[in-house]
C-alpha cells in the first residue's frame, strides 16, 4: 500500500553505524524521521499517506476521530499536514479529525503556560501522530497528558515502528498501532 517513492525517500533517512536513542537505548540503526518530513517531498508523500492509511482504517474498523495530535517536534509536520488536508477538502471522509494540536514536552513558563497547542475536547476520540516508535516512553506519557485532558486515544499512526516494545505497549493499553514502515523495510 505504501508509495514506493515514499519508502525509497525513507530509506535514505536511515542509517547503520552507533546511535543513541531518546530512550537512551544504544542501537546500530537509525531513522531521522524529522528529516524526512522537513523535506518537502517527504512531507508531502507522508501526508498523502496518512490520508490513505486512514482512510484504509475507516473502512476496516470504522474508526473515526474527533481530535489529532503528538508531540512536539517529531509530528509536527504530520500534525500540521493533515490540518491542511482536512482545510483544503470540501467534502471530506469522516476519517479526517477536525481539531489538531500538539504537546510540548514540558508547559511553557510564560503565557498560559498550557503544555497544549490547538484543540482538544473533552470526550474527544484522539488519533496520535509520531514519526518514530522505540520503547514508546515518550509517547506514552504524551498519551497521559492527553487522557488526563479528557481525550480518548484509540489510535497512534507512525511513519516507523522500530519493533522495540513501543507498540506492544501501547496494545496492551487498548490502542491499536498502525505504522508506515517497520525497520526490516528500512534496513
Amino acid at each position: 500500500m505504501t508509495d514506493p517513492t515514499l519508502l525509497e525517500l525513507a530509506r535514505t533517512h536511515a542509517a547503520t553505524g552507533e546511535f543513541v536513542l531518546a530512550s537512551g537505548k544504544k542501537s546500530d540503526f537509525y531513522f531521522d524521521g524529522r528529516a524526512l518530513l522537513m523535506d518537502p517531498v517527504g512531507l508531502q508523500k507522508t501526508v498523502n499517506e496518512l490520508d490513505v492509511m486512514l482512510d484504509h482504517i475507516h473502512q476496516k474498523t470504522g474508526a473515526e476521530w474527533d481530535a489529532c495530535g503528538g508531540v512536539v517536534l517529531g509530528a509536527c509536520p504530520m500534525v500540521t499536514g493533515l490540518q491542511l488536508v482536512y482545510a483544503s477538502s470540501g467534502e471530506h471522509g469522516p476519517w479526517l479529525p477536525s481539531r489538531y494540536f500538539f504537546v510540548r514536552k514540558k508547559p511553557k513558563d510564560h503565557g498560559v503556560g498550557s503544555q497544549f497547542v490547538g484543540t482538544l475536547i473533552e470526550g474527544d476520540r484522539v488519533l496520535m501522530l509520531e514519526d518514530t516508535i522505540t520503547t514508546g516512553g515518550t509517547l506514552l506519557k504524551t498519551i497521559d497528558l492527553v487522557e488526563a485532558a479528557g481525550g480518548l486515544v484509540t489510535d497512534v499512526l507512525c511513519v516507523l515502528n522500530r519493533e522495540e516494545g513501543g507498540g506492544k505497549l501501547l496494545r496492551e493499553r487498548g490502542i491499536r498501532v498502525h505504522s508506515m514502515f517497520v525497520k526490516a523495510d528500512l534496513s
